[in-house]
């Protein structure tokens, strides 16, 4: 059988769309995918986000098939979460006796990863590589303090700084994928496992120690009547 076949001439592609949860709040998002920006089987994506909470996603894979691809993914998330103040002090340096329940926690991380993927049996896919992020957890809540006299003073023109630090680990991932469709499948399995080792850090609380996070998320579609099928998945995360 010879089939001729014609790419699609489109290679930029811009999408639109509006988002909205408890932690994010209301957001625009705009996404540009563009084709062949540096070689002829690459993919560059943007998904720029603004709203209550700026961040970005960016990725760039150059797809080998089964030889060594390679690829670049870079994000930005910033948000604010109430968060108990028990959690805070157990896991942070912060004087007892605030008289708080909970605080308004600042969030940032912004994170890039490089690495390298072969697919195995065009069922499996294989990827390792090195990761970068930078927190920083911070709330005005202390008003820069720890101390009750200082909350009853009202001092609030500097932030209580919990964690700035930046990270650095080597990582492995290994993805099953036999879904029959990407978003609502009837058949097939998934699991996508995910190993980072953190080896260091520029330790902003100087506690730091190596540590390693594994992640697992597992999960299969069965049909049930003609057009019924269920789909049920599991995600388990362990450090």
């Amino acid at each position: 059988m010879v089939l001729d076949l014609n790419e699609n001439p489109n290679k930029t592609y811009i999408r639109l769309g509006a988002h909205y949860d408890d932690l994010y709040k209301t957001a625009a998002l705009i996404n540009i995918t563009h084709k062949k920006l540096l070689f002829k089987d690459d993919v560059a994506s943007l998904d720029f986000i603004f709203g209550d909470n700026l961040r970005y996603n960016f990725h760039y894979f150059v797809d080998k098939g089964s030889y060594w691809s390679f690829g670049v993914n870079s994000r930005f998330n910033e948000f604010k979460q109430d968060i108990d103040f028990d959690v805070i002090r157990s896991n942070f340096d912060v004087t007892n006796g605030i008289g708080v329940n909970n605080i308004r926690l600042d969030v940032t991380d912004f994170t890039n990863q490089f690495y390298l993927q072969t697919v195995l049996k065009e069922e499996f896919a294989f990827r390792i590589g090195a990761e970068h992020k930078f927190i920083k957890y911070s709330t005005n809540t202390l008003g820069g303090s720890t101390t009750a006299e200082a909350l009853a003073a009202n001092q609030t023109a500097a932030k209580s700084v919990f964690e700035k630090s930046n990270f650095y680990s080597a990582f492995g991932q290994l993805i099953l994928d036999t879904y029959d469709d990407k978003y609502f499948p009837s058949k097939g399995l998934y699991f996508n496992g995910d190993f980072h080792f953190y080896v260091l850090s520029s330790d902003f609380n100087e506690n730091f120690k190596e540590y390693s996070i594994a992640k697992a998320r597992l999960g299969g579609a069965f049909s049930i009547l003609k057009n019924l099928s269920m789909n049920i998945e599991t995600e388990e995360a362990l450090n």
